[in-house]
């Protein structure tokens, strides 16, 4: 039987919901981590528990009454206070520390009810020193890779890796789905068993690889089911009656490869969106009636897919007509009472990004095929079940996008055979490969294989040196982490110290990327430099606060000094380039952060990234494509709702870093290739015909 974790919240990568929802319960099983949550000891311990929990109290008392006794039903001495760790930030609070028989230990915070985990202490400090942030930094200074963390009202979990992005387990302790109203053990308490105990952290990197492991495969068959889809499309759409007269398909077939590209980004972009995880980077529109009701691909359409395909259903031109109709929204922009698209315009959704596809006829088989490939999966030894697009990455699209490019796309005008040789492959005449074919004496000793037969009139795609041939290349987000790290971390210290934070000085940083590639190291710098902004213009708004509480009870000779300086901090973040002035409503002092601290920090981090991807980022690549999946990538990460794709054309752009433009280019614009100033232009054939 499944866990019912729907009381807990899992945030950060380290265990993702296709993971926790099909996966999870059977890893604890495999790994012996599972209490028998039926016994009369389980209850009794359980009732016990929860019967200390109380409703207030400072952090000794929350300690007392929480991390004690649980930690004694984890198998956990009594709980001992900590000195200071050294981390990179400085000293930090080394928390509680219980220690097991075994020597396993568990490190513990407790901190006074009301108190925001994820808010700054009271220091004046940036963001990044909350309870939430410094604990995650001593896990990671002292090794250990699990922790609690507690305010009497919310338990967390705290999961280290020290290669991946911090992340917690959310659990609630008070309200109507915590643990103090539960009768009876929720599943939430035997998870915590499971993760927390002696066994449980030893068996901890092994579950965390295997949840890493399972999301790689997702990415992994997500490739496969693109490349699917694609051939899918294509196919459908050459086979379609209407488009019979189009005599001449077979030699375009780059051109609709391309496109067909195209199509399918255009819908990991809508799908990734409209189920994104963070709130502060979804589709406003993506919950309105309209929307899900009407145009959604996952929700409208979805349903649909499944009758034309299981049930051969007739559905008219419904597919087709609903997906050109949700293109055409995001091309020309839409409006109405209850929901507004702005026009998207760019490579990806332009009017003329697919030309070819755009006058040929698909068919409701075309779409079905298309969308059911991006719509479900059938992992290994389960039953079919839908893509879980928020648990992804926006790395994830562009990894897509660069096993691609190592296709290469054809149109057969004659029976063919494929035929591979470790992982290229190749496309040749039926009666050239006929020695390679299966059983046959001719192939022994050989490491040519025959993979099967290709008809005449299919579209078909083969492995090439496509990506490799180009210099692309993936790197491993580990190392894209580290090495953004330190590269500005000193940057930003010099520019924007803690003693005198200055946002604009780390928006007048400039990251450029000279093989842009689908954006992995831009997005990464992207979030970075945007966590530094949000963190220096925090400082800003709260020593402003602090400034201005001790204008209030100062001296007149004083309050005139403290209040200037407040004024001065404030201007710092009211002054920079944001158009709509957003930002400053986000900040602590005129939000409230309390329980919505998460909403309000995630959109002002959210627009930090837009600030930091229109002011900071710059990027090349010769693959335009790959450009534009890259300004899509930072379009999603900078929460660029209400802007065009084409927000970045002036920072990334279609070229050759290595060999430059020839003079014959610089005579143009870099984007849209118009005629410079006419004395400007004929200057520089002055100097090209000198040369």
């Amino acid at each position: 039987m499944t866990l019912d974790l729907g009381d807990c919240i899992f945030s950060g990568p380290a265990l993702p919901e296709p993971f926790v929802r099909f996966e999870l319960t059977a890893q604890l099983t495999r790994l012996g981590l599972l209490t028998n949550g039926q016994g009369r000891l389980f209850e009794r311990n359980w009732n016990v528990l929860r019967r200390q929990f109380r409703s207030s109290g400072g952090p000794q008392s929350v300690c007392n009454h929480v991390v004690v006794p649980l930690a004694g039903l984890l198998g956990f001495d009594a709980p001992a206070r900590q000195v200071d760790v050294a981390t990179r930030e400085g000293n930090e609070d080394g928390g509680w520390l219980t220690q097991a028989p075994c020597g396993a230990r568990l490190r513990a915070w407790s901190f006074g009810t009301d108190t925001d985990l994820d808010a700054p202490h009271r220091s004046g400090r940036a963001y990044r020193f909350g309870p939430m942030r410094s604990a995650q930094r001593v896990l990671l200074a002292s090794g250990e890779r699990l922790a609690l963390l507690t305010d009497g009202d919310e338990l967390r979990l705290l999961l280290c890796d020290p290669a991946r992005p911090d992340s917690h387990i959310t659990i609630p302790l008070a309200g109507s789905r915590g643990w103090r109203t539960r009768d009876l053990a929720p599943d939430s308490y035997r998870l915590v068993l499971a993760l927390a105990t002696p066994k449980g952290i030893a068996a901890l990197p092994e579950l965390l690889d295997a949840a890493r492991l399972a999301q790689a495969r997702v990415t992994k068959d997500l490739r496969a089911q693109a490349r699917n889809a694609i051939e899918g499309f294509l196919q459908a759409v050459l086979d379609h009656p209407t488009n019979a007269g189009e005599c001449d398909l077979h030699l375009h077939a780059d051109a609709l490869w391309e496109e067909g590209l195209i199509l399918v980004y255009r819908l990991l972009f809508i799908l990734k969106l409209e189920s994104a995880a963070n709130p502060a980077c979804a589709f406003s529109f993506a919950s309105t009636n309209l929307w899900r009701a009407a145009l959604s691909p996952n929700r409208a359409l979805g349903p649909l897919v499944r009758r034309a395909l299981d049930h051969g259903h007739h559905t008219g031109r419904m597919l087709e007509d609903g997906l050109r109709t949700v293109f055409r929204a995001f091309r020309d922009g839409l409006s109405c009472s209850e929901l507004s698209v702005t026009p998207l315009g760019g490579a990806l959704f332009g009017a003329q990004a697919t030309p070819l596809l755009d006058r040929l006829a698909w068919g409701e088989r075309a779409v079905a095929l298309l969308l059911d490939r991006l719509l479900w999966t059938t992992p290994k030894g389960r039953a079919r079940e839908r893509v879980h697009y928020g648990a992804l990455d926006v790395e994830d699209l562009g990894h897509v996008y660069e096993a691609l490019l190592e296709l290469e796309p054809g149109i057969t005008t004659a029976p063919m055979s494929r035929l591979r040789r470790a992982k290229l492959e190749v496309v040749l005449p039926a009666e050239h490969a006929t020695r390679y074919r299966r059983g046959s004496a001719k192939d022994a000793g050989t490491r040519v294989t025959w993979v099967e037969d290709v008809p005449t009139g299919r579209f078909f795609l083969h492995a090439g040196v496509g990506r490799k041939a180009t210099g692309s290349y993936y790197t491993p987000h580990a190392f894209v982490r580290f090495l953004v790290r330190e590269t500005l971390a000193p940057k930003i210290a010099e520019c924007s110290p803690d003693a005198d934070p200055d946002p604009a000085a780390i928006l007048a940083l400039k990251v450029c990327d000279p093989a842009t590639g689908s954006g992995h190291f831009l997005v990464e710098a992207c979030r970075y430099l945007a966590e530094a902004l949000y963190a220096a213009c925090r400082m800003c708004d709260e020593s402003a606060a602090a400034a201005e509480d001790a204008a209030a009870r100062a001296l007149p000779d004083d309050r005139a000094h403290l209040l200037s300086r407040a004024g001065a901090l404030r201007r710092r973040v009211a002054e920079l380039p944001d158009p709509d002035g957003l930002l400053l409503a986000y900040l602590p002092s005129r939000a409230s952060e309390g329980a919505a601290s998460g909403v309000s920090q995630r959109r002002a981090l959210a627009i930090c990234r837009r600030l930091v991807a229109v002011h900071c980022l710059y990027g090349v690549d010769n693959n335009r494509l790959a450009v534009e999946l890259a300004k899509l990538s930072l379009w999603l990460e900078s929460y660029a709702e209400g802007l065009p794709l084409t927000f970045l054309d002036h920072r990334l752009v279609h070229g050759d870093s290595i060999t430059g433009p020839l003079f014959g280019s610089l005579a143009t614009l870099p984007v849209g290739g118009k005629e410079l100033d006419p004395l400007l232009a004929r200057t520089l054939r002055r100097g090209s015909a000198k040369r």
